[in-house]
């Protein structure tokens, strides 16, 4: 799986691990003509609950980038639910607005 120039099939977004790589692949990911691979789907939402501040808006725009409507499903589910935590529906909120 390819982004550009970069190889990401060994690449996993880890919450605490080397967030300035994870910055990087980030930002490939939306800088790149492509949009990211729709295999990339469940492993960028699942670090949508823990993944550092810092990263939040990258990972909201990449997202974004996603023409997935199970993504999209999910991210309202998340926003419109009321026993979803404050600070998860925030950032489903952010991604959204990247839609």
């Amino acid at each position: 799986m390819r982004v550009g120039l970069l190889d990401l099939s060994r690449w996993t977004l880890a919450a605490q691990r080397e967030p300035e790589l994870n910055q990087a692949m980030l930002q490939a990911m939306i800088q790149s003509p492509e949009p990211p691979p729709e295999a990339l789907a469940g492993a960028l939402m699942a670090r949508l609950p823990d993944l550092p501040s810092g990263l939040m808006l990258d990972l909201a725009r990449v997202l974004g980038r996603l023409d997935s409507p199970r993504v999209l499903d999910a991210l309202i589910r998340l926003a419109e639910e009321p026993q979803t935590p404050p600070a998860l529906r925030r950032r489903a909120v952010t991604a959204l607005g990247q839609q």
